[in-house]
């Protein structure tokens, strides 16, 4: 069984450690200084502010199959000058084993539906330049708009902003992403495609 839904304080330390796993297991390109300063502690305070903010505006889903949590998605009000967007797919990781599921484009359905339903709409992504998963993005209808350097711990990393403004196409391809995976789950087809993950 699967299902998205509001996390809870209870969910954060496992949002921490999978957010952790999979930057180390998702993007190999980025130095271990970096990995070391995005450890668990990190992300635990990170997600624990997440889920104090009261203002409606920014919420975090966890992603459940076989009634446990293997992911997690977030969104919130754009604040980058950089990139003309109100609202922002900010963060959606799910453990390698559940990617090229309906799971991801399921969780990406739910961020943008959020957004939109909340007036902030049209929407950024931000990607890592060398992350292989970034390719899905122009499928959905996302526009590479800004290209430029995101410094962690010291280090300079090329990251790519994607702005996605028709939020009806938006939401189709993923509907189509996600049948499409439902049919190869039941084997109708054979050709597994990578799900989105998404920098935070």
């Amino acid at each position: 069984m699967k299902s998205i839904s509001c996390a809870e304080k209870k969910d954060i330390r496992i949002i921490a450690r999978i957010h952790t796993e999979c930057w180390r297991e998702a993007y190999p390109f980025m130095p271990g200084q970096v990995h070391l300063n995005r450890n668990y502690q990190f992300r635990f305070e990170q997600w624990n502010d997440w889920l104090a903010d009261r203002s409606g505006l920014r919420t975090v889903f966890v992603v459940e199959a076989a009634n446990q949590i293997v992911g997690f998605a977030a969104v919130k009000p754009n604040d980058d000058p950089d990139i003309d967007a109100i609202g922002d797919l900010h963060a959606c990781y799910l453990l390698p084993e559940y990617r090229g599921t309906s799971l991801g484009p399921l969780a990406m359905r739910e961020m943008a539906r959020f957004l939109y339903n909340s007036g902030q709409w049209p929407a950024c992504i931000w990607a890592f330049r060398e992350s292989p998963y970034r390719r899905i993005y122009p499928q959905l209808g996302a526009v590479a708009t800004v290209f430029r350097d995101r410094v962690i711990a010291g280090c300079r990393l090329p990251e790519i902003g994607y702005l996605v403004s028709d939020y009806e196409i938006f939401a189709q391809r993923l509907n189509r992403m996600i049948s499409s995976a439902a049919q190869r789950q039941t084997g109708s087809l054979r050709r597994p495609r990578r799900v989105a993950g998404l920098p935070g």
